[in-house]
């Protein structure tokens, strides 16, 4: 369907048909509906005379003014009700009786009267609603599908304006609408989406809670208080941390994420402000603890989360007490469970998003902060300098290169001491061998780190020889060998094993990638005691199944986390998944070490295709709506 914006009085610019919004209590508009109404020869000021057409709210009237018309064939008069009660949800759904109209008659011509005076609201907001409305007017669904792209009446879609000094304004709404209309939803994402970006437009606008903060005399007191150098865009994240309601911090390994998080929180503590802290994982929320030296909640602990109860007991009924919410590893942060944090997030706190944007994105549905920084509504601080001890590292300066889509600097593992290695191997049978001797063997000797504590093999994929499911059989015959152990359903577990969590559950309080330790099995009483971070869990065998080997991962499953030691292996049998965004991801949960096996290939294939899988969302586009 063609959209298009044009200014004028309607003369011969309606071919098939012209929808007019009318009040009831107002009758036709002074500007565009009157110079319609002479184009069919009065026929709008008759049928309101009438009495045939009142305004009422959903009210429509089809008019056929006749050959003497000229161009004219149908002219819709669509009831908007009572002006004081009117809104722009109003307005949608009478430009959606519009659209079924239109449908309705097979029209393939249709113009929008559109006079944003008279209705009360913006020209942006009117253009808006107005395409929004005639386009979902438009969907018949056969199947669990639309067929508005298969075979669509409407051929053009014309806003019909005034003046041209409109034309800008209503053009970019107008088109915006049109690509969010288009878009089908299950309930859960479209509500989701639609409120998450009402939220954030809330908090944006909403005055803020915290005592006004002098900005230069903050930078100049915390620099001294924290003993800091800062770098120009940490300072410019300060600044913004201090003057905006809501701020995106992003920034790769080495750029001083963490060092900012700790002078917003130095500097909003003095200010007497009550601070929350978060992450979406447990790993996540406990670094982010030990790097500030206060309390970090995973967001579901956060928002209390109770499966008894059904659901999150923080909400817009019952908010979280806080000033500020400061929020790290923010790219795992998916649509469903930012809705439930917004929603929950005081009108009048300062809200900052902390992450790093080049990772992959969240598990779960959505992109939402590649989203946010997109939409351009909200401010965004990129941290870019590699600090001194940073650049010391190999990790952090290869991550970089990779992110830049350049190879990284590659050394063997007889080059001598570092941090990032590169081990070439074709032959997958090969590289499972060099695997189990560089966790078993090579690492602990050379670098003195414990195989189950300090090393975590990170894969691409879940399948194949190198894929985590091998992998962790192998490995667990290398790293716990024994006969005893319980067998459930394809998995072997042993006293002593690795095992990772991969759902929540929120009875037990461990959550998805928690890593944890097996100390007891007990067959009489049917029951697996667990260790996670020195806290005793126990599970009935029946819910073993909520519990993997983790002595291999997939990168996916290794967000949020990092790790001393990280091996991954990298080949042509991973081709579909060999992207920049995993292979980034990968090499920054690695602490003191990194050593990739595979092929220069698989690893260059990776680094030059930014190709992510496309995400539909169009969070972006709802933030930059009027």
């Amino acid at each position: 369907m063609n959209l298009k914006v044009t200014a004028g009085d309607g003369r011969k610019k309606v071919l098939e048909g012209a929808a007019v919004f009318l009040f009831a209590e107002t009758g036709p508009a002074k500007v565009l509906a009157a110079s319609l109404d002479r184009e069919s020869c009065g026929a709008i000021q008759d049928i309101w005379q009438l009495g045939d057409f009142a305004g009422r709210k959903d009210q429509i009237s089809v008019i056929y003014p006749g050959k003497k018309a000229g161009g004219i064939r149908r002219i819709f008069l669509i009831g908007m009700g009572k002006k004081e009660a009117f809104s722009r949800d109003i307005f949608r759904g009478a430009a959606a009786k519009a659209g079924q109209a239109a449908r309705s008659q097979r029209i393939k011509d249709l113009v929008v009267v559109l006079d944003a005076d008279h209705l009360g609201i913006s020209w942006p907001e009117a253009a808006f609603a107005a395409v929004e409305g005639v386009m979902l007017g438009l969907y018949r669904f056969r199947e669990y599908k639309t067929n508005i792209e298969e075979d669509p009446d409407l051929e053009t879609l014309t806003i019909l304006v005034p003046d041209a000094q409109r034309l800008d304004l209503v053009k970019e709404a107008a088109v915006r609408a049109q690509t969010i209309s288009r878009a089908v939803y299950l309930t859960k994402y479209h509500l989701s989406e639609t409120q998450a970006a009402a939220r954030l437009k809330t908090l944006l606008s909403t005055p803020s809670a915290l005592r006004p903060i002098a900005a230069e005399k903050a930078l100049v007191w915390v620099q001294e208080k924290l003993s800091l150098n800062l770098a120009e865009n940490q300072i410019e994240a300060l600044r913004a941390a201090v003057s905006h309601k809501v701020l995106v911090i992003t920034g790769g390994p080495g750029t001083g994420k963490t060092t900012i998080i700790n002078a917003i929180l130095r500097i909003f503590s003095a200010s007497g402000a009550k601070i929350l802290l978060a992450a979406p994982t447990g790993r996540a929320a406990k670094r982010m603890s030990e790097a500030t030296g206060r309390e970090a909640k995973t967001i579901h602990r956060l928002l209390e989360y109770s499966p008894q109860k059904g659901g999150f007991q923080k909400d817009e009924t019952s908010p979280l007490d806080c000033q500020a919410l400061v929020v790290d590893e923010a790219s795992m942060i998916d649509l469903i469970l930012m809705h439930h944090l917004l929603k929950a997030i005081p009108a009048s706190a300062t809200f900052i998003l902390v992450g790093d944007g080049d990772q992959l994105p969240s598990v779960g549905a959505g992109s939402v902060l590649t989203d946010v920084m997109k939409s351009r509504c909200i401010p965004v601080v990129e941290l870019r300098e590699i600090f001194r001890q940073a650049r010391e590292s190999s990790i952090v300066l290869n991550a970089h290169r990779i992110n830049r889509g350049e190879i990284p600097r590659l050394l063997s593992t007889r080059d001598g001491l570092d941090d990032f290695y590169f081990v070439e191997q074709e032959d997958p049978e090969k590289v499972l061998e060099l695997i189990i001797r560089l966790v078993t063997e090579r690492i602990p000797q050379r670098f003195g780190l414990d195989p189950l504590e300090d090393i975590q093999v990170l894969t691409p994929m879940h399948r194949g020889l190198v894929g985590a499911a091998n992998l962790n059989s192998v490995l667990q015959k290398a790293l716990n060998p024994g006969e005893e152990g319980l067998q459930r359903g394809g998995r072997f577990y042993r006293v002593g094993d690795k095992v990772m969590q991969i759902s929540n559950n929120y009875d037990r309080e461990v959550y998805n990638g928690d890593i944890g330790r097996i100390v007891r099995l007990d067959s009489e009483l049917q029951e697996a005691t667990l260790t996670f971070d020195g806290r005793e869990v126990v599970y009935d065998y029946a819910d073993l199944e909520e519990i993997v080997p983790s002595y291999a991962v997939s990168v996916h499953k290794s967000q949020g986390a990092e790790y001393p030691a990280v091996v991954l292996p990298l080949l042509m049998q991973h081709y579909l998944l060999l992207q920049r965004n995993l292979l980034y991801t990968a090499v920054t949960r690695g602490k003191k070490l990194v050593v990739i096996v595979g092929t220069k290939k698989a690893l260059a294939i990776a680094v030059r295709n930014d190709k992510t899988r496309q995400r539909f969302s169009l969070l972006s586009q709802r933030l930059r709506m009027p």
